[in-house]
């Protein structure tokens, strides 16, 4: 309730008073703050045994290694440290969604998506590889290295790897995956050769040809893992760069084997297949709701899912 976001706000703000005290950064920080609460509606508070499980399970900060985290990431499905929570209320809602998961309420949302993904899986996506130069988040980073490193983690991507082409391929099924790769290309041309390589294309033509590729891929993946209620597979998608809003193609359905049909999202997959903690995953990263309770209706209503969307 209020008087748990009050509490968990202070608490919050005595962490950050061994940094830099300017007042215009707190500004922004109360700003992101009430903006994540407005995003995610607390509901019920879950039992504690629940997010018990979770911490358990996850027994460091996902990002500096800190020991018994006690806040998270809902939208990235992840425990923080009270230090690396407030780097990511910074970053903004449309990046990381957080709550305390000691004085907050949580919905039923917030508790699937943190017990379908976990910092494991994550990381396995999201802090893939360090890049030269980079050394791994450590509990005592001051607040300019720890900005610096979760920033280049979830908003620029910068420690993910390049998406596997062959392996979204074989999941989308070759034929199919070569026609979306080959229509995403011919859309980000420089030249009028349709998206072919020619002479006179730069690098960066080449390489925003290439990532317009691999995101239409892995866009595609992510509607037919969500069909599936691979939440670890959702996660890296989305590192790849998957939209959360991906609509399945008729390549992707005709793949599916009727798991998925035509114009289907990926949150509209998930929902009319009753995967309801993918569902919680992609709300959070801000897919329509209105397409998976379209989808939930159609199939009839798994009770999990509708559960999570009344």
């Amino acid at each position: 309730g209020a008087g748990g976001q009050q509490d968990a706000a202070g608490e919050w703000d005595e962490a950050e008073e061994e940094d830099d005290d300017d007042s215009e950064e707190r500004e922004a920080m109360a700003a992101a703050a009430a903006a994540a609460d407005a995003a995610v509606a607390p509901g019920d508070v879950p039992s504690n045994a629940r997010l018990a499980a979770v911490q358990a399970a996850n027994p460091e900060c996902a990002d500096c290694g800190a020991p018994r985290p006690d806040w998270a990431s809902l939208s990235l499905g992840v425990t923080l440290c009270i230090a690396c929570s407030g780097v990511h209320r910074s970053l903004g809602v449309s990046v990381s969604k957080v709550r305390s998961m000691v004085l907050d309420s949580w919905d039923e949302a917030g508790v699937l998506a943190l017990e379908a993904v976990g910092n494991e899986p994550a990381n396995a996506a999201w802090q893939a590889r360090l890049p030269d130069g980079w050394q791994p988040l450590r509990p005592s980073a001051q607040r300019a290295d720890r900005q610096r490193f979760i920033e280049a983690k979830y908003k620029w991507r910068g420690f993910t790897v390049p998406a596997p082409e062959d392996e979204l391929a074989a999941l989308v099924a070759p034929e199919a995956a070569a026609r979306i790769v080959a229509a995403a290309s011919a859309s980000k041309a420089e030249g009028p050769t349709g998206g072919a390589a020619h002479e006179g294309e730069t690098s960066s033509g080449r390489a925003a040809r290439r990532a317009a590729a691999m995101e239409a891929l892995a866009g595609q993946a992510l509607v037919l893992l969500a069909a599936r209620g691979d939440s670890p597979g959702v996660s890296r998608c989305l590192a790849w760069g998957a939209a959360p809003g991906s609509v399945g193609l008729p390549e992707t359905a005709e793949a599916s084997g009727g798991a998925v049909r035509p114009g289907d999202s990926a949150v509209g997959a998930a929902a009319r297949a009753g995967h309801a903690s993918c569902v919680a995953q992609l709300l959070l990263c801000n897919a329509a709701v209105g397409e998976a309770e379209r989808a939930a209706a159609e199939q009839g209503g798994d009770a999990a899912v509708a559960a999570l969307l009344a």
